[in-house]
């Protein structure tokens, strides 16, 4: 995991809290699709996608939405377990 992507994260009082980019990749991960598909649906280059996935670029707003809407993930998806619901 690099500095950044480790500076970045948070601690709440129920454990810490995962970037948005750490929960792209472990979903990616646990349906066991390929970076590079999800990097071709969504419109972006393979190099810049996995660069943004190990937390060396931010993502920018239209990458984030292209990305939540090839992987069918919902804004909820990103909030911290401990958070109220919304």
């Amino acid at each position: 995991m690099s500095a950044m992507s480790t500076k970045r994260r948070q601690k709440t009082k129920g454990g810490t809290n995962l970037n948005a980019n750490e929960v792209i990749r472990q979903n990616i991960a646990s349906r066991g699709i390929k970076q590079n598909y999800v990097a071709e649906k969504a419109g972006i280059a393979p190099e810049l996608f996995r660069r943004s996935l190990a937390g060396e670029r931010k993502i920018p707003a239209d990458e984030f939405v292209a990305i939540c809407n090839v992987l069918a993930l919902d804004i909820k998806d990103f909030r911290p377990q401990n958070a109220p619901a919304i």
